[in-house]
């Protein structure tokens, strides 16, 4: 009889620490990520980033090499810029492809980077 008892009450107690008892929340947290929280920036500043980038070399040559490819460029009111990071500019300049396609080549910090891949 004691064994029956001692069987079911250990029984009870184990099958309320399995479903009664709520899981350990610092398991269940999730770093935080701010990295979907970028926003464009507009206004003056925008403009002295689009000017310095335009006005490199680096620019310059992507520019040259894209045009010789059949690419053409809207102008300078279509560049997107973003600051991710303290220290990180990411600058989109959209070209025109010859089939009539957008493709947004970015420039980091003002090096060429290339072609976002989809």
């Amino acid at each position: 009889m004691k064994k029956k008892l001692l069987a079911v009450l250990f029984s009870g107690a184990l099958a309320f620490g399995v479903f009664g008892v709520p899981g350990n929340a610092v398991q269940a947290a999730e770093e935080p990520c701010d990295c979907h929280t970028w926003v464009p920036i507009s206004g003056a500043d925008r403009n002295v980033k689009v000017a310095g980038l335009l006005s490199s070399q680096n620019f310059k040559v992507v520019k040259a090499d894209l045009w010789a490819k059949g690419y053409s460029w809207n102008g300078a009111h279509s560049i997107e810029v973003i600051n991710p990071f303290p220290a990180l500019v990411m600058v989109g300049v959209p070209f025109v492809n010859a089939a009539g396609g957008i493709e947004y080549h970015v420039f980091i910090n003002g090096e060429y980077a290339g072609v976002p891949q989809e």
